[in-house]
Order: structure tokens, then C-alpha cells, then sequence
């Protein structure tokens, strides 16, 4: 320990020793602190303003150091034989700290540290005071015991610990901001750090001042990748650490390692190691309802006046977050965040980047095919640069598929481009709908958002005109200019579509019943079926065959049974298929029973279709 100024009782001025800069001053009104950078006769604070009863604090029959250890502070033995380190970085402000010591020195001083983690997990009260037990047991030098004031009225309010100043990166030599990629898994009950990662220690080792510093006057450590087990025992809370050597490491197989323990560990616990320092990374609850919640604690938070400096603002459910240190210069909002306007409209975020990204293009193209979309299938397979896929963001694919009924969005989420299944099912109706409303021959519509420019082509959409009006093309143009004549009136758009033609379906199913119900009637009327009458007949029942897959789609789609429509099919199915087998031959029916079979059929496809048709209805209204 290297001594700066030492005071003895009686003493008024203590000259500055080993040319520190700094003088120890007794006044009668106190003692205090002069720099010699500052004002002769500028004191920064007097020490009993700071730290209480000049008698208590600071008793004048004992000797006061001011040392540099891991920082300027004051020592002092007090009654009971309690020895007391003040560190006086936190009381001066930023005169001293600039002049004495890093910004990150200086802004890692006190209080509790920021949750920050790669899964956010959900945060009930309970975990929060349980946390604040935790803390207070962590033997973080720093600090003394917690207070609990109803209110607290000050400048400068700052949360983190001095030896808690690290931070995850992806490399040693140029050192970015990365996820510490912790996870719990509550369904393993398991804590896991998979990738390990490269901890960068932000003030041990610095020891000048400087508005930047070489990645190697930082102390790094290459982390093995962790696995607790199974936490079977949810009475028990666990505090995460990082065991590092206190040199540092240099190789990427020189590994450090994590400890999961349940009990604090010092941060230099020289007994049990003494050539380690135990980080403290992050705390993992109790179970509270079953569940435990996962909290980092590295890093710091300052609220000044008007500001707040902080890496993460996580919702008590995990769910919705904004994270400011997802790398160097960048940051992430995750969840689902509503606008709400003035007048109290609203829109989400995924709305205000879809405006966006349509106002930049002007169009964007809904694609139909009959297969579940990918980056290495049509038509993503084309887009084969960066330019051409930015074109078609949020562009939509839906497979027309009998059995399928989904649909996906283009999207770009940290620069990595995939289909993202829309779980809208309005949505999804509405892109089905479209499909079967229009002309898909070439398995493309292009939806225009501004004055539609060629090249387009019939069937192509053109929405978002200040009258609310929908218009389709009705004339091709390959070139030249926008033709108002090319375009006509479609609709008024609602969000009645997608209804509108699930209901036009069993319309159109009902009046198909009837034709059939009467064409097979009078083939059964002398109770045989020739040759020609089965030819007629099979012609109905393959259409039958065909359009089952399809309604079956669709009614697990709205989830509506299809209990009695799948057992009449598969009574019809039983009678008809054995005299169908043979169509060169007539055959002998019960005119009765051939009727009844058809006519039970259509009557449970009827019931199936108006059930689709009014769910449907529902979730457009």
C-alpha cells in the first residue's frame, strides 16, 4: 500500500507526500480534501459532510491515510477494532475522477448492478427482494449494509460495483459488446452458458489516465462453456461467478470457469483462492410459483438529472425489452410495442417498419404457391444479393395448398434474412382469399401502396388511396407509364374479405348439392347404374374425393369440427367405391339407399362450410 499523506491528531496542514498532488487539510470546521490541480484553498468536500459524525467516523485520536490501492480512500481504526476503507472516488465528482482515474474507474462504485442477460426471464417482487438478500450477503467490498428510506432526494445516483465492471466480447484484439449468452431453462431447470465467451475486465489493471486504452492494458479471460445439471431443489438460490486468474489469460484453450454456488463467494478470497478473482456474474432465484428468474448483475446504472446511462430496460415479464448495449453503437427493442397516438389510435412497431418499408419500395408482391417457403426455394432462390432481397422485404407467401392454409412474411432481423410465419390468422384469411379472388396463374400478385408504375399485370392490387378504395388492374402493361384506364374499382376494403368468401364457398357448395343431389336421382331412379351412369357418377364422387383434403384444411385451420362431415364421408366412401371398381358393367342399386348416401353427405358438407363461414365471420369482426 502506497501512503500519500498521512495526518496526525494536532497536525493542522499535512504537506502532500511522494508528490500525490493531494493534501489532507484540518480546519476547524472539519477536515477535507485539497487537490493541487485545484484553487489553493478549494476543498472538495469535508469529510464529516460525506461521512457523518466527525467523532464517529473519523475520530481525531486516530490516525487517517489516504491510500491508492484500487482507488484514493481514507482508513481509519475505529472503536470495537473495526477497520474501514472509504473510498473517496465516489464523494468527489468527476474533477478528481478525470484527473486521478478512468471513466470506468469512476463510474463503478456503488449499489447493486443492472440485470442483463441473453434470455430475459420474467421478474416477480419476490425475486427482486430475494435479489436484494443476495446482494447484501455477496461480501462486495464496496459497499456496507442496505438502507430503506420512503424517499431519497440526491444528484447522482449510481448502481454497480467497482470489482463488477466487466463485460462480454467477441475478441481480445478488437473487443465489441456481445450477448454473455446465459440461459436458464426452467423445462431442464437448467443454468447454461453454452459458448463460454471472452470476459474483459474494465478497471483492474488500469492504472492511468487516458481517453483511450490499447485492448492490451485490459485483462481478459477465455471462459469454458457451463452446464449446472439439474437444479432440482427450488428452495435453493444460487450465485454465478466467474473464476479467473488474477493475471489474466492470453490462449483461447486457456480456459477459466464458471462456479454455480450457494453461498457467496469474495471477490479476492485469498483462503480458499488465492490466485483467483471470483466475478460475480449473475444471481439465480428460488422458485417463486414454480419458476426461478435469472438476473446478471456486471455493469453499472447513473441516473443524473434528466439522464440515465444504462445497458438494458427489461418488462417484469421478460418478454418485452429494450437492450442498449447489444453491441458497440447499436441497440435491440424486443416484444410487442404499441403506439398510441394523440387521439388515441394505435400501431405497433411491426406496422411502422412495414409503412416504411412499403413507402420505400412502393409495392410489394404476395406470392402463391403450393409449397412452404424457404431461402433455397422460389422465389426467395432468385434473390441472390443483398439488393435484391431488400427489395422484397415483407413481401408475403402463402401456400394455396389444400392441406396448408399459411403464410409467411420476408423479413430481416439482425441482418439475417428468413420467411417468418404470420400467426395473424385475419391476416392469413385475408392472403387465402386474395388468392382464390384473382388470377394466380403465375403464383404472384403485386400489392401496389403508391401510383402504380409498369411493369403490372391483371390482377395485380393496388391499396392504400386516401379514399380507402381497393382497385385491381384490369389492362397488363409491361412498360411505359401509369394509365388510370388500366385500373378499376374492386372493392372497399374490410376486413370482411376473407368471410365474405368462405361464405360465397358454401353458397356456391349449396347450390352444387342441389344440381348433384338432382342429377343423382334421376341416374337412380330404375335402380341400376350402366356404364355411362357410372362414368357420370364417378365424375361427382372424384370431385368429392379432391375437394376433401381442402375442407379438411380449412376447418382445422378455424378450428371447426369435422366430426360428422368425415364419418358421411367415409359411409359414402364404403357403398360407392366397390361399384365403382368395375365400369364396364351395370349394376344393381337400391335407388333409396344410393339417394340417401349422397344426400346425408352433402347435408354434413353443407353444415362443415356454414360453420367455416361464420367462424370466419367472427374473426373479421
Amino acid at each position: 500500500m502506497e501512503i500519500l499523506a498521512t495526518k496526525k491528531s494536532g497536525i493542522e496542514t499535512v504537506v502532500n507526500a511522494n508528490n500525490s498532488g493531494i493534501t489532507l487539510i484540518k480546519e476547524p470546521s472539519g477536515i477535507g480534501i485539497e487537490i493541487a490541480s485545484e484553487t489553493p484553498g478549494h476543498f472538495f468536500a469535508l469529510l464529516e459532510e460525506k461521512f457523518g459524525s466527525l467523532e464517529v467516523i473519523v475520530p481525531l485520536n486516530n490516525d487517517i491515510i489516504v491510500t491508492k490501492d484500487e482507488g484514493l480512500g481514507i482508513e481509519g481504526s475505529y472503536a470495537g477494532g473495526v477497520d474501514v476503507k472509504v473510498c473517496l472516488d465516489s464523494m468527489f465528482g468527476h474533477t478528481h475522477d478525470t484527473r486521478y482515474h478512468t471513466k470506468e474507474e469512476s463510474l463503478a462504485l456503488i449499489g447493486e448492478a443492472e440485470g442483463r442477460a441473453n434470455e430475459f426471464t420474467a421478474r416477480s417482487y419476490e425475486n427482486a427482494v430475494e435479489a436484494q438478500e443476495m446482494l447484501r450477503q455477496s461480501l462486495l467490498a464496496t459497499f456496507t449494509e442496505s438502507i430503506s428510506p420512503i424517499t431519497i432526494q440526491t444528484m447522482s445516483l449510481l448502481v454497480g460495483a467497482k470489482e463488477l465492471q466487466f463485460r462480454y466480447v467477441g475478441s481480445k484484439t478488437n473487443p465489441t459488446v456481445v450477448p454473455d449468452g446465459i440461459v436458464w431453462n426452467g423445462t431442464e431447470k437448467k443454468l447454461k452458458v453454452p459458448a463460454g465467451g471472452i470476459i474483459q475486465h474494465m478497471t483492474l489493471g488500469i492504472t492511468t489516465i487516458s481517453s483511450t486504452h490499447s485492448a492490451n492494458e485490459y485483462r481478459f479471460w477465455n471462459m469454458a462453456p457451463f452446464d449446472s445439471g439439474v437444479l432440482s431443489d427450488g428452495m435453493k438460490k444460487y450465485w454465478l461467478y466467474a473464476k479467473v486468474r488474477r493475471t489474466g489469460n492470453t490462449s483461447p484453450s486457456d480456459l477459466d470457469t464458471y462456479i454455480l454456488s450457494e453461498f457467496p463467494i469474495a471477490f479476492e478470497d485469498n483462503a480458499n483462492y488465492p490466485s483467483h478473482y471470483c466475478l460475480l456474474v449473475g444471481l439465480l432465484s428460488s422458485e417463486v410459483n414454480g419458476e426461478r428468474s435469472w438476473v446478471t448483475v456486471y455493469g453499472f446504472t447513473e441516473v443524473l438529472p434528466g439522464r440515465i446511462t444504462v445497458d438494458k430496460i427489461v418488462s417484469p415479464s421478460g418478454k418485452t425489452y429494450f437492450d442498449l448495449s447489444a453491441g458497440d453503437g447499436e441497440g435491440e427493442i424486443g416484444g410487442k410495442i404499441k403506439f398510441v397516438g394523440t387521439g388515441g389510435d394505435e400501431k405497433y412497431l411491426s406496422d411502422v417498419v412495414d409503412d416504411l418499408q412499403e413507402q420505400i419500395d412502393g409495392q410489394v408482391i404476395a406470392w402463391f404457391q403450393e409449397h412452404d417457403p424457404t431461402l433455397g426455394n422460389y422465389p426467395a432462390s432468385e434473390w441472390t444479393t443483398d439488393e435484391l432481397k431488400n427489395q422484397h422485404l415483407n413481401d408475403t407467401f402463402t401456400n394455396i395448398s389444400a392441406t396448408s392454409g399459411r403464410s409467411w412474411r420476408f423479413t430481416k432481423v439482425a441482418g439475417v434474412y428468413s420467411w417468418s410465419e404470420i400467426s395473424d390468422t385475419a391476416t392469413t384469411a385475408a392472403l387465402l382469399a386474395a388468392a382464390a379472388a384473382q388470377d394466380t396463374a403465375d403464383g404472384k400478385k403485386r400489392v401496389f401502396t403508391t401510383t402504380p408504375a409498369p411493369p403490372y399485370d391483371e390482377g395485380d392490387l393496388w391499396s392504400g388511396l386516401s379514399s380507402g378504395d381497393l382497385k385491381v388492374c384490369i389492362t397488363s402493361r409491361a412498360t411505359g407509364n401509369y394509365v388510370a384506364s388500366d385500373w378499376a374499382l374492386a372493392s372497399k376494403y374490410t376486413d370482411d374479405t376473407a368471410a365474405n368468401a368462405a361464405q360465397t364457398a358454401a353458397n356456391n357448395a349449396q347450390a352444387s348439392a342441389n344440381t348433384a343431389n338432382g342429377l343423382l336421382a334421376d341416374i337412380a331412379n330404375d335402380g341400376k347404374l350402366t356404364p355411362v351412369e357410372k362414368q357420370a357418377v364417378k365424375l361427382e364422387w372424384d370431385t368429392i374425393v379432391d375437394e376433401k383434403s381442402k375442407i379438411d384444411g380449412q376447418a382445422d385451420y378455424y378450428g371447426v369440427s369435422k366430426g360428422t362431415y368425415g364419418t358421411l364421408y367415409n359411409t359414402l366412401s364404403n357403398y360407392i367405391t366397390p361399384i365403382l371398381s368395375n365400369l364396364g358393367t351395370t349394376s344393381t342399386i337400391n335407388r333409396e339407399t344410393f339417394r340417401g348416401h349422397f344426400k346425408n353427405y352433402y347435408s354434413a358438407r353443407q353444415d362443415l362450410l356454414d360453420a367455416i363461414a361464420e367462424k370466419a365471420k367472427d374473426l373479421a369482426d
